[in-house]
């Protein structure tokens, strides 16, 4: 265990500027849309919660997560045979499965962090958001918006009901997801260019079929989805099958070094 936490805390170190560059853009980006919505006088009398899903955070967080898992591999993409860091990832004393798996304790810590950086600018932004909305309420109806609870903008929030899920099996198929994310991003970066591609179609899959299995069990809990017995798991069982083949295949892939 030790080699792996010593391999991704060099991964780490080769990307923290950029990972924090990543968040403070996307912080930035999200107060700036927030601050725009609510200073709209057509947008007068709008929840927090409105502001936050017209403004498109939802699909900027996921764009913010996907460029979480591609930059935490940065040490395979950046490597080739001329480069210090190929050079060194050819000479490891570990077996190259050790990288893999730091890779994807790695790519799974930084997913994580964007997800916890989210729900903290959620509750930091609504306070100035909603103070720029009342300004705009108080100038356009004669007086102020009564805001409602940090707890109920989450409640209200389709996003927060996938991401902090209130029900077990929730739970589960988005962890599940999460860890599929984890483990197929980093593997295809450790292909040529042809495998790369094709690593990045399998990866894409997964992550298509893991969002709509968590969609279908927020419906099916909203009473909007009576899904047949056991077609809840066909999308789950799809998932582990493709994220084992991308799996298998990276290790081949490795032991081949074709990522030099």
């Amino acid at each position: 265990m030790k080699p792996i936490l010593n391999l991704a805390a060099w991964g780490w170190a080769m990307v923290r500027r950029s990972y924090g560059l990543l968040c403070a853009l996307f912080a930035a980006q999200q107060l700036v849309i927030l601050l725009l919505l609510a200073a709209r006088r057509s947008n007068v009398g709008g929840w927090y919660t409105w502001y936050y899903l017209h403004g498109m955070q939802a699909p900027l967080l996921v764009v913010a997560w996907l460029a979480a898992g591609v930059l935490s591999a940065r040490i395979l993409w950046q490597a080739n045979g001329r480069a210090r860091a190929g050079y060194t990832l050819l000479t490891l004393p570990q077996s190259r499965g050790s990288l893999l798996a730091a890779q994807v304790l790695l790519c799974g810590g930084m997913q994580l962090g964007i997800l916890a950086w989210q729900l903290v600018l959620y509750a930091l932004f609504r306070w100035p958001v909603m103070a720029v909305a009342n300004r705009v309420a108080a100038g356009a109806l004669s007086q102020p918006i009564h805001p409602s609870s940090l707890y109920e903008q989450l409640f209200i929030n389709p996003l927060f009901h996938l991401l902090l899920p209130a029900r077990p099996v929730a739970a589960l198929w988005l962890w599940g997801w999460w860890l599929a994310s984890a483990v197929v991003l980093p593997c295809i970066f450790v292909h040529r260019v042809a495998g790369r591609l094709v690593q990045g179609i399998l990866a894409a899959v997964v992550l298509v079929l893991g969002g709509a299995q968590n969609l279908m069990e927020y419906y099916r809990w909203q009473g909007s989805l009576d899904p047949v017995r056991g077609q809840m798991l066909i999308l789950p069982a799809l998932v582990l099958v493709l994220t084992g083949v991308s799996l298998a295949w990276a290790l081949r892939a490795l032991r081949r070094a074709e990522f030099v």
